[in-house]
């Protein structure tokens, strides 16, 4: 007997098609999200690399007017963001431990925002392979129904119902696999681009610091 995907999808019941469509559009979204993150990722860095170039002088200067004019050609960047907030911050009040804060909560902020659509890789991740299991109960199910039907437990009876469970099976596993790599790459590249952020905040800070000491001596 010759296998045919085509004939095992036209075998295959209602609720196990509904299963297969489930995982398909779960492993869409997976790479949807993966590739919009990383495309995210790549223009950040190249715009931060080169608003780093531009404003590392203007900043030695000080010239903080001329920085934060500079922050606005850069509108990817998290770095340009950072230094926007804390400049903001400091002409509206020089006081260095509110600089602090507010510098804080708007890290945690831009974390959230980078991090988003995290959640539904980590969902797929978890979710995935049960759905997967799902599928494969139900082909489990097919198959002792061919049994009932034929009367016997040869392999014609029960092999349409066993090759849906496992080809359900794989796909949940297809799909969660691909998804926890993806997560967990992308937490890796998000969690040294807040360590750059919180670097770069806290120069900024010494910065407005001894900017603040030379004006006081």
């Amino acid at each position: 007997m010759e296998f045919s995907w085509t004939h095992m999808w036209q075998t295959m019941s209602p609720l196990a098609k509904a299963v297969a469509y489930v995982l398909v559009i779960m492993g869409l979204l997976s790479v949807s999200v993966f590739i919009e993150r990383c495309f995210i990722l790549f223009r950040h860095r190249r715009s931060s690399r080169e608003f780093i170039k531009k404003a590392e002088p203007i900043l030695n200067n000080p010239n903080y007017e001329a920085s934060l004019k500079l922050t606005k050609k850069f509108p990817v960047s998290y770095a340009a963001k950072v230094v926007e907030r804390g400049l903001k911050s400091y002409l509206s009040s020089n006081n260095n431990k509110k600089i602090s804060q507010k510098l804080g909560r708007y890290l945690e902020v831009l974390s959230q925002e980078m991090r988003r659509g995290l959640g539904l890789l980590s969902t797929v991740g978890s979710v995935a392979p049960f759905v997967g299991l799902l599928g494969t109960v139900i082909g489990i199910i097919a198959a002792f129904q061919g049994i009932a039907q034929t009367g016997s437990g040869g392999l014609a009876a029960v092999s349409a119902g066993i090759a849906e469970a496992l080809v359900e099976t794989a796909l949940g596993l297809f799909v969660a696999i691909p998804a926890v790599m993806a997560f967990h790459f992308l937490s890796g590249q998000f969690d040294k681009e807040e360590v750059l952020l919180r670097n770069m905040a806290g120069e900024l800070l010494d910065k407005l610091g001894e900017k603040d000491a030379k004006e006081l001596a």
